[in-house]
């Protein structure tokens, strides 16, 4: 056997190889496309924590009290601290809550209601405090600015909201 043959063992061991190397390096994607398994994902607390934002950003837009059930705590009372409630600062139950903007939608028209920022990072405790900027009108006045700032809570794999408050 000459140097150019190659005897079908060292063939076999170099196929053998070659195979090695492919499963070691998995699949190849097209270029500008992701790995789907290797992609960024949201974190699972990221995930409720939007759920939660935007149920709030949607009741708020549809003047639908209801809309905010899914992000009250039926164990923990809620700390109200604003102007709007018309009632003193204090703990409130979902179902008091729950009234509390069914009256406040009732005499308002929603014109905006967005968060001023994304997200925000965690306190110890876990909760994330968003600010948000509600923009409405009552019978015979043109849009009034309300700014609040809602704190938020893990609860199993839900966030709740665990405060509102005016922000000066």
């Amino acid at each position: 056997m000459n140097a150019t043959q190659r005897s079908p063992r060292s063939v076999l061991l170099a196929l053998s190889f070659l195979v090695v190397l492919i499963a070691i390096a998995g699949p190849v994607h097209p270029a500008g496309e992701q790995d789907p398994d290797k992609a960024p994902r949201a974190a699972p607390e990221n995930k409720g924590l939007d759920l939660a934002r935007s149920a709030v950003q949607t009741a708020f837009a549809r003047a639908d009290a209801d809309g905010l059930r899914p992000v009250l705590s039926q164990r923990v009372k809620i700390y109200l601290s604003s102007a709007l409630f018309g009632v003193p600062e204090g703990y409130y139950g979902a179902g008091q809550t729950l009234l509390l903007f069914r009256r406040l939608f009732e005499k308002r028209t929603t014109l905006r209601f967005v968060f001023l920022q994304r997200s925000s990072k965690a306190s110890e405790e876990g909760q994330v405090t968003l600010a948000a900027l509600w923009v409405y009108r009552e019978e015979r006045t043109e849009g009034v600015e309300a700014r609040l700032s809602l704190t938020f809570s893990p609860e199993g794999p839900s966030w709740r909201i665990r405060e509102i408050r005016d922000l000066k």
